[in-house]
């Protein structure tokens, strides 16, 4: 009798052992899916905001771009830009970054559509074949031509500060130094950020 009961306790206690091992499993599964959907979705959300950060630095260039446009003197004919890398505020005004290169690139297109010629000036005379690739463009002082053609050149500078970068945008009459047009923009780290530029 007392051996029945003891064999009876003993199927009781690993019938109960065995449900709590089940429901742990089913728990740590739910966990697990839950965690996989909220990596999902922080995921999206992050690749969401990104894509969003992004146009957002392609406003601000292009609301620099109006205001330069804008303030352009209406008398000046024949205008032919060349835009050059923006620099960091400094006393010797040669270090650039990311976002100044981006910066210039980015006016290129802004500025042309404006119907404003822009001089790429890193154009080479002809293509160039290699193995690696077919190129059109060059940092190579030797493989590049004296362009004479060019009479104003948009850049600026760059200026770090606590809530974001100030750009100082400029076009300067080369032969004068005059600065024809000018404008300014404070764009948030939030959005470099988001360009890795920060």
């Amino acid at each position: 009798m007392n051996r029945k009961k003891i064999v009876i306790v003993f199927i009781f206690m690993f019938s109960l052992f065995g449900c709590m091992t089940n429901n742990e499993a089913k728990s740590e599964s739910n966990n697990s899916i839950v965690s996989n959907n909220l990596v999902e979705r922080t995921y999206i959300e992050s690749e969401k905001n990104i894509a969003i950060n992004s146009v957002l630095l392609n406003e601000y260039v292009e609301q620099m771009s109006i205001s330069l446009v804008d303030n352009l003197n209406p008398r000046i004919k024949d205008v032919k830009v060349a835009v050059t890398s923006f620099v960091e505020l400094s006393s010797r005004l040669t270090k650039t970054s990311a976002l100044g290169n981006q910066l210039a690139e980015s006016f290129i297109h802004e500025v042309q559509k404006f119907g404003i010629p822009v001089i790429d000036f890193k154009t080479l005379d002809s293509i160039k074949v290699t193995s690696s690739g077919d190129f059109i463009f060059s940092r190579n002082i030797s493989e590049l031509s004296v362009t004479n053609n060019i009479n104003y050149v948009l850049s600026g500078t760059l200026v770090y500060g606590e809530f974001g970068v100030v750009v100082n945008a400029r076009i300067i009459n080369l032969k004068t130094k005059v600065v024809v047009s000018s404008a300014r923009k404070l764009i948030p780290h939030f959005v470099l950020k988001s360009e890795n530029v920060d």
